[in-house]
């Protein structure tokens, strides 16, 4: 079996790598053309290229790279994939490996496919581990937007359906937060969120702007509209194929007494539907950590599942044991 990867340059990426990418079993958002650019604004290089299998292409993998040349290091992210057969998924670590010829490099992949234990047991036999130092959390829920909104809505479970009444009821309106709208009151909305939760701020008001402008049509928010017409609550998600993430979300305090937050998850569930979305990602399903967040999403009646999540290759131990270092020490890990 003959293992190689081929580049893709950045004029052929722009126009077809997200086609590509939609036909392979497996894509994600966070494999797109416009995540890469988004995540290259933090110092990644984005490299991205095509598993070659006896020459056939096997699997799509969009890198963010970090690259120390003097030593000839390469620490490499796969968020989100890749994405392909599961022969080229395995074989992901042995193409760079070959593209690095010379090189240390230490490799981690997000696989966002449902996890599967003869999956799991070819990933060891590849060399895969998985990862000692776990950055997201492997579970999520998935809303299958593809029934009807009433089949939908009998799904969720009592104490949903009654704050959703509630919100009905209180007379908040839902806008579209397109390009012509500032960010300052949404984003003002997501700080006061994590202040309120203790959360470190993650997602600058830069970082919406350019997530807006590089997602592009794939990019959609919304902000419900109290009483006072001021934003009260406001979630945006990204959408590749007929699949959508969720990336954002937050609510104040006038929002959360209005339970707008609950109106506003509902409608953007509308406006993916009427996107062609057929599969809703609520992006993360952790009891321990945010059981606020899990309890709600939990109530959209949505099927829990668990994907093959981090794994890990590293050509040396040393360098493998460096890089989890450095990642709980930047997480505040234990």
């Amino acid at each position: 079996m003959v293992i190689a990867w081929e580049d893709w340059s950045d004029s052929e990426a722009v126009t077809k790598w997200d086609a590509t990418l939609t036909a392979a079993p497996g894509y994600s958002l966070y494999q797109s053309y416009g995540w890469g650019e988004y995540k290259s604004r933090s110092g990644w290089a984005v490299r991205r290229g095509t598993v070659l299998v006896d020459g056939t292409p096997a699997a799509m993998a969009q890198c963010l790279v970090r690259e120390f040349r003097p030593a000839r290091i390469g620490v490499i992210w796969v968020p989100g994939g890749p994405s392909g057969t599961r022969i080229g998924c395995l074989k992901l670590s042995e193409a760079l490996q070959r593209c690095y010829r010379g090189w240390r490099i230490y490799v981690r992949a997000n696989i966002l496919q449902e996890k599967q234990p003869d999956y799991v047991s070819e990933m060891i036999a590849s060399g895969w581990d998985p990862a000692k130092v776990k950055v997201g959390h492997p579970r999520t829920f998935l809303l299958d937007l593809l029934q009807d909104p009433e089949a939908r809505r009998r799904k969720l479970t009592s104490n949903w359906r009654h704050n959703l009444t509630r919100a009905e009821q209180r007379g908040a309106t839902i806008e579209l937060w397109d390009e012509t709208k500032s960010l300052d009151l949404v984003h003002a909305i997501y700080r006061e969120t994590n202040r309120r939760k203790g959360v470190t701020e993650t997602v600058s008001l830069a970082d919406f702007d350019a997530m807006r402008k590089l997602l592009g049509r794939g990019f959609t928010m919304a902000a419900a509209i109290g009483s006072d017409q001021q934003p009260c609550a406001m979630r945006a998600f990204g959408k590749l194929g007929d699949r959508a993430y969720d990336l954002i979300a937050g609510v104040s305090a006038a929002g959360r007494k209005d339970y707008s937050n609950y109106l506003l998850m509902w409608r953007l569930l509308a406006i993916a539907r009427q996107q062609g979305v057929s599969v809703y990602d609520l992006s993360g399903a952790d009891e321990t950590r945010a059981p606020g967040v899990f309890n709600f999403k939990k109530g959209l009646g949505g099927r829990l599942v668990a994907f093959m999540g981090e794994w890990e290759w590293a050509s040396s131990r040393w360098l493998g044991s460096g890089v989890n270092l450095a990642l709980r020490f930047r997480h505040g890990l234990t």
